[in-house]
C-alpha cells in the first residue's frame, strides 16, 4: 500500500520525461544541472532546469531546416565534410572549403574556373554538359566538358574548313546551319542541305 502511494506521488510531482522538453525528447543519461556530476549539453541541445531542481535535462533546440549546401560555382563534392571536428577531410586540389557561419554545413566547392578552348573562344550562353538545361553545340563546335563538371562549353573545332569548300556550286548561306541541334534551320527554297550547310539547288550540285 505504501509503495502505491509513493508511486502515485511520484507520478504527480515529477513530470513525464517527454513533457520536460518543449520540442522533442530529452537526451538520455545526461544531467546538465547543478552539482559535480553535471555535463554540458552537446551542440543542438539546451539545458532545461526545473525551478525546484527535480530534473535538469538536455532538450533539443527548435528544429530549423538546414539550408541546402551550395556553391557559387558548380556543385559541392559529395560525401566530404571539411568543417571543424575529428571527421573533417581536406578538400582536394581545385576545391575550397565553404563553411556556413552557423556550422550548418561545410562542403568542398570547386574553385572559379574560366573555361578555355584550345582554338578560339567558347560559344557564349550555351551549356552543353549534363543536366536538363543542356544544349547541343552547333555545327563547327564540340562540347568541352571539365572532368569535375566545373564547366561545359561549346568550343570551335580545330581547322574547320571554310564554308565555301562544302558547296560544289556557289556559296552557302552564311551563318545558317541545317544540321542537327537546336540551332538548325530548314534550307529555304532553291537550296538543299549538304554537310549541314545550305547549298544552291542545281543538278550538278547534288554530287
Amino acid at each position: 500500500m505504501a509503495g502505491m502511494i509513493v508511486l502515485l506521488v511520484t507520478m504527480l510531482v515529477i513530470p513525464h520525461v517527454s513533457s520536460r522538453c518543449e520540442f522533442g525528447r530529452p537526451l538520455p543519461n545526461v544531467f546538465c544541472g547543478r552539482g559535480p556530476s553535471r555535463q554540458n549539453c552537446p551542440s543542438g541541445y539546451t539545458c532545461n532546469i526545473d525551478p525546484a531542481d527535480r530534473f535538469a535535462v538536455c532538450c533539443p533546440k527548435r528544429v530549423i531546416p538546414e539550408p541546402l549546401a551550395s556553391c557559387k560555382f558548380g556543385s559541392p563534392l559529395p560525401n566530404i565534410f571539411c568543417g571543424r571536428g575529428p571527421s573533417r577531410q581536406n578538400c582536394p586540389s581545385g576545391y575550397t572549403c565553404n563553411i556556413d557561419p552557423a556550422d550548418r554545413f561545410a562542403v568542398c566547392c570547386p574553385n572559379k574556373v574560366i573555361p578555355e578552348c584550345k582554338v578560339g573562344r567558347p560559344l557564349p550562353n550555351v551549356f552543353c554538359g549534363r543536366g536538363p538545361s543542356r544544349q547541343n553545340c552547333p555545327w563547327g563546335y564540340y562540347c568541352n566538358i571539365d572532368p569535375a563538371d566545373k564547366f561545359a562549353v561549346c568550343c570551335p573545332r580545330k581547322r574547320t574548313p571554310p564554308a565555301s569548300a562544302r558547296c560544289k556550286c556557289g556559296q552557302p548561306i552564311p551563318n545558317y546551319s541545317c544540321g542537327r541541334g537546336p540551332f538548325r534551320k530548314n534550307c529555304p527554297r532553291g537550296y538543299f542541305c549538304k554537310r549541314e550547310v545550305c547549298c544552291q539547288r542545281r543538278r550538278r550540285c547534288y554530287q
